[in-house]
């Protein structure tokens, strides 16, 4: 995955490579990969990359790429720890009370528990197919999809598995978790509502004529999500009925 982001109001960029520098100046520069960009002048850092989006917490930046968890300090770009998993990592940190939740695929196919001061292993809970999904952490519970058509609940302190849900296809889509109610999105192209506490369903959006690799956002009521099928969807986050659709003239796999 390549492209540009912006950290902090900092852009950096992310290629193919894993590994941190510190770059400066207005020079065109080159990475590995042949992707060439123009540093300018408000650049402080450079992080080159191959994975998951970065999450920014107390000071810190966490990023995964290619088998790697990267700490790397917010001001300066330099590596604080890393931490090593068996697989590539798509899944995007989340950090949730001094602790950092990642998914990772392929080999090892697991969800990762990482001490955020000291990159040190908390636990790991192992899946039956790539964890590409990004963590959901409330009220001591990590939320996480999985290509093996599973939605799982982990205890976020221990690891141990709470409940896990047939999704009937493979789960891309981070979960939300909103009102004690997760939403998530499968490639069965439907839009789930689980009870959190229970992993029991409260209803499915069967609507989307394609794949539903957004994650959906819930603000008053409304669960608003993207799919395949070159369409937004506002549904009703109670009930589970359609609200609005819009047309976007391509696929969204973005979160609204």
């Amino acid at each position: 995955r390549r492209g540009v982001l912006t950290l902090l109001g900092v852009p950096s960029v992310l290629g193919s490579v894993a590994y941190l520098r510190q770059l400066g100046g207005r020079d065109d520069r080159s990475v590995p990969n042949g992707l060439e960009y123009a540093l300018p002048s408000r650049v402080e850092w450079v992080v080159e990359t191959g994975g998951s989006s970065p999450t920014v917490a107390d000071g810190t930046v966490y990023v995964g790429a290619g088998r790697n968890l990267y700490a790397v300090d917010a001001a300066s770009g330099d590596e604080q720890w890393a931490f090593e998993t068996f697989s590539a990592i798509d899944s995007s940190p989340t950090v949730v009370d001094g602790t950092i939740y990642i998914g990772s695929g392929a080999a090892d196919s697991t969800l990762y528990a990482v001490d955020a001061a000291s990159g040190e292993q908390v636990w790991e809970s192992e899946t039956s197919d790539l964890v590409r999904s990004s963590p959901t952490v409330v009220d001591g519970t990590a939320y996480v999809g999985s290509l093996d058509n599973t939605l799982y609940a982990v205890d976020a302190e221990t690891g141990e598995q709470v409940w896990a849900f047939d999704t009937s296809g493979e789960v891309d889509s981070s979960p939300t978790v909103v009102n004690g109610t997760v939403y998530v999105g499968s490639r069965v192209t439907t839009l789930y509502a689980v009870n959190a506490e229970t992993g029991e369903q409260e209803w499915a959006f069967t609507e989307p004529s394609n794949e539903v690799y957004s994650s959906p956002t819930v603000v008053d009521g409304t669960v608003y999500v993207g799919s395949w099928d070159n369409t937004l969807y506002a549904v009703d986050a109670e009930t589970g009925e359609q609200v609005w659709v819009f047309d976007t003239s391509g696929g969204v796999g973005s979160s609204p």
